[in-house]
């Protein structure tokens, strides 16, 4: 790759092949780097010459094309790349990297000063090293060497065990620097021996850096640094006699997304190699390009991996690149994030830059609330000494008259920082916002402008669609008396703290004592109690109020409980002093039995735990081991504790008010076991510190299940092309252009309903008018086979695809609302109507945004849609202060807003709009691990799994504990569903194969596929003929307090359907299969002892029980057998 082409590159290496085994593909979390590079190298037949200079061909060895910054472990965008290389004396480095192209090279240290360190180094642009040679553990030691272009030093040396410090230690190197043409090549050539290493084909730890200046970023190889000096974040290196030469070449250019290596053999025999390249947007499933290859001797060849841009604006994408040898050895494997189209600069401007360049001026305006955000930057500009004031100046755009006009001093760092005005309500129109930089006299002509429109007669603005004050089904009345606020399903007793004293849900208590709100000074903890009270009750909300003290404190807990049962806590904390208060801690004891599952979501998806609640006693889990990505510290918005149904979930926004350790060494939320309970802590005030002033802390709790599964119909009986019966098999439009809007816009283009009309009447059945559908084609052949597919086959209603988090920016509502509607302040703003396209990841569920939703929802109702569907509906972090709950914490830092409160709002609003028009909730959450019981109380169908795609085993991909705490619908009353998720199939037996492991895994669960193959669409048919879904139809889970069957010999699961004539047994493997027994309680199931079960696959397949058990000699691994047992005599 040319070092000044535009394009940002790849990301090779990593392995575990270091120690001769396969590296498992980062599949954790998709949202964010997570291997730890390594890399196999074979010895370089040739050294390179020291000189500065990069010839072609010289450094034929393993080579990175861009370092990782450590900014959110993003690819540095300024250009840098290296190589490393060995021959068995000596350790080969070559770097070679931009230098600011105003400033150049930053370097003041040039005096060597033989064997005294410089530290002065570390304020030059610099390249660092580190190599660790026992990165196994055990004795060894670890090296450092800073070296900036004009080779002054820092090196210094540690022991491995006791981590002293030895500067004394000076490297056995020799290095030689150029800086020509906006790039410093530096090429190192260092003594193996002085580095104590003697065996290079053994394991090495090595880092190598670029620190970059204007701005400062000390640029890596691995992503995940934290401890810098520690081994186990540093790239794996080892130096082999034989193996492939890998060259990263880029993942993206100007075409698109293109994940591209080069593999080379420096062998005299033909070498294997297996190479796996993987993308994806964030929040996205990553997809995979596989190829196998023989390389020739001396044979190089290129590897790509092609796709287009998920969107055409900015968006983090990850790349993932593994290169394997025959026998599984991994020569390579590293993954990678980055932005695609980021709009800062790269580089802060420096030295002479003309003012135009030099100056950052971040603009917004927010029409909703009449009011403007502004930000300068003029650091880089030439004479920015001469500046006295930044003055914010807007006028019409045609028309010179001042509108409104203000001023700010900059800060030392010639900076105005974030300020927020308020305007007189302008009319509508077009305006522009001028930033002029005054000196001693005010400046005659603005440096930037940006122009911005209000515009106030949209049909939408300020609705009250969905907002009725109505109790809609199956929800019930709130009840409120003696204490005990009633819901549907739960009963939930006031505590005298204002706090749940008990929760009963489905007639099973979950708490195993009151919840406490726990407060520590003076080394005692001392419990808040107090009186509580239900202020008033209505059917739609219960208010409660309860006030309570402790020694340090006063407070006020005041709920309010909707009918779902949720309640919105605040919490406000009264000090009686300023003496610090140790810790201050809500604390919710559950009863151990009814905590077998959790669920913790951060702001994203694909990183979210879910699973059992770890083993042990004592303090099992903590917030410090929750996946986030904008959000800061320790703090978590969502958890849920409880099993497969009954369960509580805590939830908030962020941490506004909260007391938080700058350490982190508290976490935010913990989960402690003892004595038959589990306790989830809250910590509020993480380390001593004096409540100087009243703290208002605002979070929700909510119990489940949320409401009851459907019926009329009942859920059993209903899917999305599923198998089930006509009349209650749905279908979506899987992307906005199906039905006829722009990609991510929530409109048909042009306000053309009638496109959406015709596809409505298509799926019922009826006649379209051809010579319309004809001419909307021919005006928009972009989408021509969309709308076509749209236009075939019927359905029990139709479903449009719709993206909570994506737009269309040349919509003109975007232009007007766009500052208002991003998540990130200052970004990503058009420069005028109509421009741009798609976005993602970025939209914020503000006020104005839900009410252009829910206005948009209704017409697609309202002309013939059955429901909505939500595409990436996940906690999202809003750092916009103004738009959002975006707080600047104590300790530093703004915490964004994670909007788990909005989804609800849309999902809530979306319920009740359908229930007033008519219709059955049938809205569908992609949710994919992220099930938000609040939100997803109003929903219809809850659909994950789109995530590890492939083609391995579905018992493989999902643990049976993580189906039952995310994918199931049971807690939040929603029909559960799953994407098919099977690709990359190579063979008709593979997909079958494939199929029947994802029956194997649904059927247990009661989960349906999206799209279902027709194997499973027969077994569903089959256990609908027998009733599944009535009344006459009892069901029976594994996971049962006491479950009707027993399974020894493998590890497996069942489902047990039971009517008055049959009994349907379905058995699945999730371990290793082998001879298993499975044993019946006939009692309860009202069977024989010696009942016959008949294989439904095979009806010549009859096992006869002895004692209530059957027997299977070799039951498969990863499959599942479907027995018939019918109760009828004689039979």
């Amino acid at each position: 790759m040319m070092l000044g082409e535009i394009r940002v590159p790849v990301a090779a290496v990593v392995m575990a092949g270091i120690l001769l085994k396969p590296a498992a593909f980062a599949e954790t979390d998709m949202n964010r780097p997570t291997v730890r590079p390594v890399a196999v190298i074979p010895f370089m037949k040739q050294a390179p010459v020291i000189d500065g200079v990069v010839s072609d061909g010289e450094w034929n060895t393993f080579h990175v094309c861009r370092f990782t910054s450590q900014q959110g472990d993003l690819l540095q965008r300024r250009e840098g790349e290296f190589w490393i290389g060995c021959d068995r004396r000596r350790l080969y480095v070559a770097v070679r990297s931009a230098v600011h192209p105003t400033a150049g090279v930053l370097v003041k240290c040039r005096e060597k000063t033989g064997s005294r360190d410089e530290t002065g180094v570390i304020y030059d642009d610099s390249l660092e090293l580190w190599l660790h040679n026992a990165p196994e553990g055990g004795p060894g030691d670890y090296y450092q060497i800073m070296v900036n272009s004009a080779g002054v030093i820092f090196d210094q040396s540690f022991d491995a065990i006791e981590k002293i410090g030895r500067t004394f230690w000076r490297a056995g190197m020799e290095q030689a620097h150029k800086v020509e043409n906006g790039v410093w090549t530096a090429e190192f050539a260092i003594d193996l021996a002085s580095v104590n290493v003697s065996d290079p084909t053994r394991p090495l730890a090595i880092r190598v850096c670029r620190n970059y200046k204007f701005p400062w970023d000390q640029s890596r190889w691995a992503p995940l640094v934290r401890e810098f000096a520690a081994p186990a974040t540093m790239p794996l290196v080892r130096f082999a006699e034989e193996a492939p030469i890998v060259s990263e070449v880029g993942f993206q250019d100007e075409k698109g997304i293109c994940v591209a290596i080069d593999v080379a053999n420096p062998t005299s025999a033909s070498l294997p190699v297996a190479v796996k390249l993987g993308y994806n947007a964030e929040s996205q499933p990553r997809y995979y390009e596989e190829t196998k290859a023989e390389l020739k001797p001396a044979e190089r060849r290129r590897f790509e991996y092609r796709k287009d841009f998920f969107s055409s604006e900015n968006y983090p994408a990850l790349a993932e690149v593994l290169v394997c040898g025959a026998d599984g050895t991994v020569y390579c494997h590293r993954d990678v994030k980055w932005q695609t189209r980021p709009q800062e600069p790269a580089w802060q401007p420096m030295g002479d830059a003309p003012p135009e360049e030099a100056v950052r001026f971040g603009f917004e305006f927010h029409p909703s609330l009449s009011a403007i955000r502004w930000k300068v930057d003029f650091e880089g500009m030439k004479g920015r000494e001469d500046v006295k004031a930044a003055r914010l100046r807007i006028r019409p755009e045609k028309g010179n008259d001042v509108l409104f006009e203000c001023a700010a001093s900059p800060a030392g760092s010639f900076v105005v920082a974030e300020r927020t005005e308020t305007l007189k309500k302008l009319a509508d129109g077009f305006y522009v916002a001028e930033l002029y930089l005054d000196s001693s006299a005010p400046a005659e002509k603005p440096v930037k402008s940006v122009l911005f429109q209000q515009k106030s007669d949209f049909p939408w603005l300020n609705n009250k669609i969905g907002e009725d004050d109505i109790v809609i089904p199956p929800f019930t009345p709130v009840q409120a008396s003696a204490g005990v606020v009633k819901t549907v399903l739960r009963e939930h007793e006031l505590g005298d703290n204002g706090l749940w004293k008990q929760i009963v849900s489905e007639g099973r208590p979950l708490l195993a004592g009151p919840m406490r709100i726990e407060v520590v000074r003076g080394g005692r903890t001392e419990i808040a109690s107090g009186k509580s009270r239900v202020i008033s009750c209505k059917p739609t909300l219960a208010v409660t109020r309860a006030e309570w003290k402790t020694g340090p404190l006063a407070g006020l807990t005041e709920m309010e409980v909707e009918c779902d049962g949720c309640a919105r806590v605040t919490l406000t904390l009264r000090p009686a002093d300023t003496n610090p208060v140790e810790a201050l801690r809500v604390v919710i004891p559950l009863l151990d039995k009814e905590a077998r599952l959790m669920h913790v979501c951060g702001d994203g998806i694909r990183f979210n735990y879910g699973g059992a609640v770890p083993t042990g006693d004592g303090l099992v889990w903590t917030s410090h081991r929750a996946s986030r990505s904008a959000l800061l510290g320790t703090f978590v918005p969502y958890i849920f504790v409880g099993g497969e149904s009954r369960g509580l979930c805590w939830f908030a926004g962020n941490d506004r008010d909260w007391a938080l350790d700058p350490e982190e060494k508290t976490a935010a939320v913990e989960l402690r076991r003892e004595a038959g309970r589990l306790d989830m802590v809250i910590n509020l005030v993480q380390m001593p510190a004096p409540l100087a002033r009243e703290r208002r802390i605002v979070f929700g709790l909510m119990a489940t299940p949320a409401r009851p599964m459907p019926e009329n119909p009942n859920w059993r009986t209903m899917g999305i092309v599923s198998g089930v019966p006509p009349e209650n098999d749905y279908k979506i439009m899987g992307m906005c252009t199906y039905w006829g809007a722009h990609l991510y816009g929530v409109a048909p283009r042009d306000g053309d309903y009638e496109i959406v009309r015709q596809i409505a009447a298509a799926g019922r059945g009826e006649k379209i008018n051809e010579d319309y559908v004809a001419k909307y084609l021919e005006k928009y052949p972009d989408i021509r086979n969309e709308v076509r597919w749209s236009l075939q086959g019927r359905a029990a209603g139709l479903i449009p695809y719709t993206n909570l988090r994506g737009d269309n920016t040349c919509t003109p509502e975007w232009f007007v609302f766009q500052d208002e509607w991003r998540n990130v302040p200052f970004a990503g703003r058009i420069a005028g109507p109509g421009q741009g396209g798609p976005i993602d990841f970025v939209v914020a569920l503000t006020p104005s945004r839900v009410d252009y939703l829910l206005y948009n929802y209704r017409e697609l109702i309202t002309n013939g849609m059955a429901g909505i569907y939500w595409d990436n509906i996940y906690i999202n972090a809003n750092a916009n202060p103004l738009t959002g709950a975006a707080c600047r914490r104590e300790i530093g830092g703004v915490q964004p807003e994670a909007d788990i409160w909005r989804i609800r709002e849309v999902t809530r609003r979306t319920a009740v709009m359908l229930h007033k028009l008519g219709k059955r909730n049938v809205s569908v959450a992609h949710m994919t691990n992220a099930q938000l019981i609040p939100a997803f109380a109003w929903i219809g169908f809850n659909l994950d799994w789109e995530w590890k795609y492939g083609t391995t085993d579905f018992q493989d991909r999902f643990t049976r504990e993580y189906i039952r705490a995310c994918s199931m619908g049971f807690q939040s009353g929603a029909v559960q569903m799953i994407l098919p998720g099977i690709t990359e199939v190579t063979s008709r037996e593979q997909q079958a194969w494939v199929e029947r492991t994802r029956i194997a895994v649904c059927v247990p669960h009661e989960i349906k596929v999206w799209q279902t193959d027709p194997l499973f669409g027969r077994i569903t048919k089959a256990m609908l003929d027998m009733g599944y879904g009535t009344a006459a139809c009892d069901v029976y889970h594994y996971w049962d307090d006491n479950p009707v069957v027993r399974i020894e010999g493998i590890d497996g699961v069942f489902l047990v359907l039971s009517s008055p004539e049959r009994l349907m047994l379905f058995v699945s493997d999730f371990g290793n299969g082998g001879h298993c027994r499975i044993r019946l309680d006939t009692e309860r199931l009202g069977l024989k002892s010696d009942f016959a079960a008949v294989n439904w696959e095979k009806a010549g397949e009859v096992l006869t029980a002895k004692q209530g058990a059957i027997e299977i000699a070799d039951f498969p691994r990863h499959d599942f057998r479907l027995y018939v047992i019918s109760k009828k005599a004689g039979d």
